[in-house]
């Protein structure tokens, strides 16, 4: 599906046409390897079931920072929708594993900014270490309740969460979780389902109009370290079982903009903004139905691009350029 942005000058016209949805969904049916997925710190915590076609996933915070990932390709931002889903399953789960960290940890599977993520000061448990994150959080039960809590946090570690207890994620139960962002209005919503029927309401995230952005790149499971936190209230997880049917999309929250003038050297000049993860060609027309390539597919540059073509004498021109995921 395209989006198509006009604009005329006298007798020229151009347009730049964006796809409006990308994305991914993984169903481990082959190797994970293979569609870009990769570990960091402790590979063991995360083992793809051939047989079963599934990942199996270990959370014990008694390791180091350890995640599952795959790059999204792009730099995502509360100025973009975007959404995520995933199918879990537990065998097992237990607060208060480590010794000395008695009370409850999360779990999580979400977006991550990976050079942050992968950080040596990145620290989950202290509240004030672990910048640009958009994920789903479980608390197993410690005494207080079991929580889920999705949350986003900022790049300069502001907090935006909901707790919703006791809600309790049960082993041997599949549950499905639908997580999305809605730019407009700055809400992250999440829906659960218990093999299949509707499990319980969870309350939004909502941004205040203060909050300031996050820049995530990445869709991680992840098993954060209980390493810092403070020691009169530190907490631990083990958890076991496994993960399956990922999905991905997000779209752009709006068509870059497009300008188009007469240049001294004879030629059009049509300027937009740029992604670098994007492809961007020009293309022209005299009668909107036969369209010539002027400029092939180009990376973007995550600035200004202007294309150049040459002014002849036609009474009408047509120009547009087309944005293209690769």
């Amino acid at each position: 599906m395209l989006k198509t942005c006009l604009l005329i000058v006298g007798s020229v016209m151009a347009s730049i046409e964006v796809s409006l949805a990308a994305g991914f969904v993984e169903t481990f049916d082959t190797n994970p390897a293979q569609n870009r997925w990769q570990s960091f710190g402790n590979s063991n915590l995360f083992v793809w079931n051939s047989s079963e076609k599934y990942l199996n996933v270990t959370w014990d915070s008694s390791n180091s920072n350890s995640y599952f990932y795959k790059p999204l390709g792009t730099m995502l931002t509360r100025q973009h929708r975007f959404g995520f889903s995933f199918d879990l399953y537990l065998t097992n789960i237990a607060a208060g594993t480590t010794p000395d960290k008695p009370y409850a940890f999360e779990f999580a599977i979400g977006l991550i900014n990976f050079t942050n993520a992968t950080s040596s000061n990145f620290i989950r448990g202290t509240g004030s270490n672990s910048p640009n994150i958009v994920e789903f959080d479980y608390f197993p039960d410690a005494g207080f309740g079991a929580t889920i809590s999705p949350t986003i946090i900022s790049a300069s570690n502001e907090w935006a969460t909901s707790f919703n207890f006791p809600l309790e994620l049960n082993p041997n139960v599949l549950f499905r979780v639908n997580i999305d962002f809605d730019p407009d209005i700055g809400k992250l919503s999440t829906t659960i389902t218990s093999n299949g029927a509707p499990f319980a309401s969870i309350d939004d995230v909502v941004l205040g109009t203060d909050f300031s952005d996050f820049f995530v790149d990445t869709l991680a499971i992840c098993s954060y370290t209980d390493a810092g936190q403070d020691p009169m209230w530190s907490g631990s997880i083990t958890a076991k079982g496994f993960v399956d049917n990922i999905s991905f999309y997000y779209t752009p929250s709006v068509t870059p903009q497009l300008s188009i003038s007469k240049g001294s050297n004879n030629k059009w000049e049509i300027t937009f903004e740029s992604q670098s993860s994007w492809k961007y060609s020009l293309e022209r027309s005299d009668d909107l139905i036969n369209w010539s390539v002027v400029i092939p597919s180009t990376p973007g540059n995550d600035g200004t691009m202007t294309f150049y073509s040459q002014v002849d004498e036609s009474e009408h021109t047509y120009f547009r350029v087309k944005a293209e995921k690769p």
